[in-house]
C-alpha cells in the first residue's frame, strides 16, 4: 500500500496538457518501505530531468530554452496561481555563475587538459507545505520570553529558527528567547519533516507573539497613565518598550507594564491552523536549479566535478546559515 509519490512531479513542473501518470503496486513477502530521504516530487526529479535533457539533444535544442518553451506560469494540476515563482531567474543566475556560454550544443566536443568537458542543468521541486501546531508563550516581568512546543528536531535547526521569529517579531534581543520542544507534555506540534516544520510551526510563534504584543498593549493602555484613552492603534511594541506612534518620546519599558498591572508574566496558547482561505488559492511549490561542470578521462570515463552552482527559490528564508547549510548537503547528497 506504499507510492512514495515519484511522479507527482511530471504533473506540475512544466506547462502540458497531455500527461497522465500511474502506479502499479504489487504485493511483495517484504517489509513496507518509508521514506528515507527527499521523498517522492525530489527523487522523481531525477528521471523526469533526464529525460528532458535527453529530448533537448533530440531536438537540438538548449535544455534551458526547451524548460523556458515549456515554463509553467500556473500550477498545471489544480490551474491555480503561484503563491510566488522564481524559477526563471533561478535558470539565469546559474546560467550566469557557471558560464554556460561556453557549453558547446555537440556532446564530447569540448576538452580541457586533455579531459572531455561536459556542462548539465537540472530543476529539483517540492510542494511548500503547513500544517498544525500549537506554541505556548510565557512573557515574564524580567522580560523574557519562552515558547513551548512539542516538535522535535533532527537537525535543521528549529529551535535556532523559531527563536530568530520570536525575536524579530517582538523586536527583542535573541538573548532573551528560550524555545523549549522536543517534549509531550508540551502543546502538540506537527513531526518534523516534509520541509513543513518551520512553516508551520513558525507560523504558530509569529501568531503567538503577534497576541502578546496585543495583550501588552492592551494592558498598558489600562494601567500605564500617559496611555489611558488611548487606542491599540495608537501604540507599537519595539526594543522591549511600548511607544505612541505620533510621539515617541512616550513610551514605557514592557516590564513597566507587567508591574504596574501587577502581573508577573502573561501566557498564552496559540493554534496555528493550515493555510487560510486566502492561501488556498494559490499554489506553493519550491524550486531548486542545479548546474554543474565536470571532466570525463575520455580512456578510463572517471569523472571529476570542477564547479556545482546551486540556485534555490525556497520563500522567505529564516536562518541563513542553516538555509545554506541544507543546500551544501543537498548538493553533497545529489552528488
Amino acid at each position: 500500500d506504499f507510492r512514495e509519490g515519484i511522479v507527482d512531479v511530471s504533473r506540475f513542473l512544466y506547462a502540458c496538457d497531455n500527461v497522465n501518470t500511474k502506479y502499479n503496486v504489487l504485493p511483495l513477502d517484504l517489509s513496507t518501505p518509508v521514506w528515507m530521504r527527499g521523498p517522492g516530487e525530489t527523487t522523481g526529479c531525477f528521471a523526469l530531468e533526464s529525460a528532458i535533457d535527453e529530448l533537448s539533444y533530440k531536438l537540438k535544442m538548449d535544455p534551458i530554452e526547451l524548460r523556458l518553451k515549456n515554463f509553467a506560469t500556473i500550477h498545471p494540476e489544480s490551474k491555480l496561481p503561484f503563491s510566488d515563482n522564481n524559477l526563471k531567474e533561478l535558470y539565469a543566475y546559474g546560467k550566469q555563475k557557471i558560464g554556460w556560454d561556453k557549453r558547446p550544443t555537440i556532446p564530447g566536443s569540448l576538452k580541457e587538459n586533455g579531459m572531455l568537458i561536459g556542462y548539465g542543468m537540472s530543476v529539483g521541486a517540492w510542494g511548500s507545505g503547513k500544517g498544525m501546531a500549537s506554541v505556548r508563550a510565557v512573557f515574564s516581568v524580567e522580560g523574557n520570553l519562552l515558547l513551548e512546543c512539542a516538535v522535535s528536531d533532527m537537525g535543521p535547526g528549529t529551535t535556532t529558527s523559531m527563536t530568530m521569529i520570536a525575536a524579530d517579531n517582538m523586536n527583542m534581543p535573541i538573548e532573551k528567547v528560550k524555545f523549549k520542544l522536543g517534549d509531550s507534555d508540551l502543546p502538540p506540534g506537527p513531526s518534523q519533516g516534509g520541509s513543513g516544520t518551520t512553516s508551520t510551526v513558525g507560523s504558530a510563534v509569529f501568531k503567538a507573539c503577534e497576541t502578546l504584543k496585543q495583550q501588552i498593549i492592551d494592558l498598558a493602555i489600562q494601567y500605564v497613565p500617559e496611555f489611558n484613552g488611548k487606542t491599540a492603534n495608537d501604540l507599537m511594541i519595539k526594543s522591549e518598550q511600548v511607544f505612541l506612534k505620533s510621539d515617541e518620546q512616550v513610551h514605557s519599558s514592557i516590564q513597566n507594564v507587567l508591574q504596574k498591572a501587577n502581573k508577573k508574566n502573561i501566557e498564552l496558547t496559540i493554534v496555528s491552523t493550515p493555510k487560510s482561505a486566502d492561501q488556498i488559492k494559490h499554489a506553493y511549490i519550491t524550486y531548486s536549479a542545479h548546474f554543474v561542470k565536470l571532466a570525463v578521462h575520455p580512456t578510463t570515463g572517471a569523472i571529476k566535478i570542477l564547479q556545482v552552482v546551486t540556485t534555490g527559490d525556497a520563500g522567505k528564508i529564516i536562518s541563513p546559515k542553516t538555509a545554506r547549510s541544507q543546500m551544501l548537503g543537498g548538493v553533497v547528497g545529489g552528488i
